[in-house]
């Protein structure tokens, strides 16, 4: 029972902690061990002794001996397991304090635990509410939402609806327009004699009548044949073009109308050729008038020179007009030449007038 207690640890329990009682020293259990062995092997040895010599007295002296030694044996086994036990007692207060001190570190982290988890619990709640509120406003935001997306579409159907009838409106005033207009337009050239249509019509006029009339079987010759007199006419505005009159003479002769100012027309358009020559001959005279006398300089003799040449380009004019019988009017192209030559003449008899030619 002693070398088991002496050798091996024990497991005990104190207020619920687990504790371990630590071995008492080797050396002192085997110096026990030895003591006690020789003790009852000498005990053992006096009594065979006394029963074998001594007498009842010697042997009741020598029992009490034995008594008295185990006695004392007992107590100093007692002693040491006492202080067996103190030193047992003074490592299990260590190791209780070791416990104490590391379950109260264990319960300091756990209640930090505990109270990071509750402030982490009233923060979700606080989240959860802000949640729950959020979602209940989100809710009303989508109801006014829908009511609002619901107005819009309805609104967008009504002005849909409106910009269709507006359209249908205005379509049907620009076709009652159209209408009006074309009716005012037929009245007005079935109604009018073909000069009179003449003097108060432009080429642009007519192209956009013909444009908006152009399908009324009523109007359409009229235009026609006023845009064709306009094209002829236009021609006289410019360079004497051989191809461009032929076809305008052809032109003409298919206009079946009685006007006065359409025969006119043709008259200039048939005679363009002979003025536009005679206009040409004119100029290279004028032109060698300035080869041959130059009138450049000052004094008295020189201004006469001067006036004597210019009377004498004025005469190549007026004898050019007199002789085709010019009317500035009728050919435009010709007329301005014909005043830009007479423009440059009067204040410098000498002035160039050969771009001029060139563009006969």
């Amino acid at each position: 029972m002693m070398k088991q207690s002496c050798l091996t640890n024990t497991q005990e329990h104190v207020n619920g902690y687990s504790f371990t009682r630590q071995p008492v020293n080797s050396f002192t259990c085997l110096l026990v061990n030895l003591f006690t062995c020789l003790l009852v092997n000498l005990f053992t040895r006096q009594l065979v002794y006394l029963f074998t010599h001594l007498r009842m007295k010697e042997i009741l002296i020598s029992i009490f001996f034995l008594c008295t030694v185990h006695q004392a044996y007992a107590q100093d086994d007692l002693i040491d397991r006492i202080a067996s036990q103190a030193v047992e007692i003074n490592s299990l207060k260590k190791e209780l304090a070791a416990a104490i001190t590391s379950n109260e570190s264990y319960i300091t982290q756990a209640q930090f635990s505990l109270k990071n988890m509750k402030d982490s619990v009233r923060l979700l709640k606080a989240n959860l509410a802000e949640l729950e509120k959020f979602k209940s406003g989100k809710e009303e935001f989508d109801s006014r939402l829908k009511a609002k997306t619901d107005s819009i579409n309805l609104l967008k159907t009504q002005l849909s609806d409106e910009r269709q009838n507006g359209r249908r409106t205005a379509k049907e005033e620009r076709e009652r327009g159209k209408n009006e207009a074309l009716e005012s337009i037929v009245r007005n050239y079935q109604s009018r004699q073909f000069d009179d249509l003449i003097k108060s019509s432009t080429r642009e006029s007519v192209q956009r009548d013909l444009r908006l009339a152009g399908d009324n079987p009523d109007v359409n010759k009229t235009l026609s044949d006023l845009d064709k007199y306009f094209s002829a006419q236009e021609l006289l505005t410019k360079r004497y073009d051989e191809y461009g009159i032929s076809n305008a003479q052809t032109q003409l002769k298919a206009v079946n109308q009685h006007s006065e100012l359409l025969n006119s027309l043709k008259d200039k358009v048939e005679n363009y050729s002979i003025f536009s020559t005679g206009l040409k001959e004119t100029m290279n005279k004028i032109a060698e008038l300035d080869q041959n006398e130059s009138v450049s300089g000052l004094g008295e003799e020189i201004e006469k020179q001067k006036f004597n040449k210019i009377l004498k380009i004025l005469t190549e004019i007026s004898s050019y007009i007199f002789n085709y019988d010019f009317m500035l009017p009728d050919y435009p192209f010709l007329s301005d030449i014909l005043l830009e030559i007479i423009k440059r003449k009067w204040p410098d008899a000498d002035a160039d007038i050969s771009d001029l030619l060139q563009k006969l």
